[in-house]
């Protein structure tokens, strides 16, 4: 009996050992449907989802700056003609020689502005080697102070091909310091019909001081009147330019026939220099 019960259990052990083999076979056995590839080269799906949707985030978002862009671009290119309408006219120049000061100026024009009687008072006129002239009137409290205020008549000559409009070209022949502060500020209706102004800031005496400026352009004769004036309010600064242009009288068209013709329409529409609104 004890050898039959011995040969029993070496039959069992030989047998679970063989279980043993064939169970570690499978488990050994590679998976037909995992790739033959290292498990540390294997992306797990939420890391490769994760690269998918972060390649879509991407583009999404360049189109949509992309999309700004242009957009901000369109709108440039279409406020930039208003925009520039709003400010004081002055010529684009390709000139390459400087203005001269006439020594003895002969005034082709004059102004004579009620709300400047006070003021000092100086004609100048500069001229270009290609024909141009700039008649300047200025205003200022005494002789040797800055002006309060500037009207200024330009006959171009072959220096100039066309007039562009900035309010900033005025500040840079030094009559204007740190302009800022830029924005329309209404029409003004005045006997060479309506013009339109521009309400800024100037720091040419150490403090912002508010100013009001003009601009005016003609095609026949080519001409160009500007006007700028930093004294008081808002209400009498636009009385004062209007007044400049309503006083505005020609003395000398020298054989400007057309320049002749242009301030003897203007006189025929004068409607006065108004002192309140």
């Amino acid at each position: 009996m004890t050898a039959r019960i011995t040969e029993a259990s070496a039959l069992l052990g030989e047998n679970h050992r063989r279980d043993n083999v064939a169970h570690l076979q499978v488990l050994m056995k590679p998976d037909p449907h995992q790739p033959n590839t290292p498990q540390h080269v294997r992306l797990r799906p939420t890391l490769v989802n994760f690269v998918r949707e972060f390649r879509a985030t991407s583009v999404r978002l360049f189109a949509y700056v992309g999309g700004i862009g242009a957009l901000a671009l369109i709108a440039f290119h279409q406020l930039s003609p208003l925009v520039a309408g709003l400010h004081t006219s002055l010529p684009v120049s390709n000139e390459s020689r400087a203005w001269t000061q006439a020594s003895r100026p002969q005034p082709a024009f004059s102004a004579p502005v009620t709300y400047f009687s006070d003021k000092s008072e100086s004609y100048d006129i500069f001229r270009h080697p290609d024909g141009g002239r700039r008649d300047i009137l200025s205003w200022a409290p005494a002789p040797e102070d800055p002006p309060i205020a500037q009207l200024e008549i330009y006959r171009p000559g072959q220096e100039r091909t066309e007039f562009d409009t900035g309010i900033f070209k005025i500040s840079a022949r030094g009559d204007l310091a740190h302009v800022q502060d830029v924005e329309p500020a209404g029409l003004l209706e005045s006997k060479f019909g309506p013009v339109a102004l521009t309400r800024f800031s100037s720091h040419a005496s150490g403090t912002a001081q508010p100013c009001l400026s003009l601009a005016r352009t003609f095609d026949e004769p080519r001409l160009l009147i500007t006007a700028w004036a930093c004294q008081g309010e808002q209400r009498s600064q636009r009385q004062a330019l209007g007044c400049m242009l309503d006083r505005l009288t020609l003395l000398s068209a020298g054989n400007d026939l057309k320049l002749a013709e242009l301030f003897a329409r203007a006189e025929l529409r004068r409607a006065g220099c108004r002192t309140t609104d």
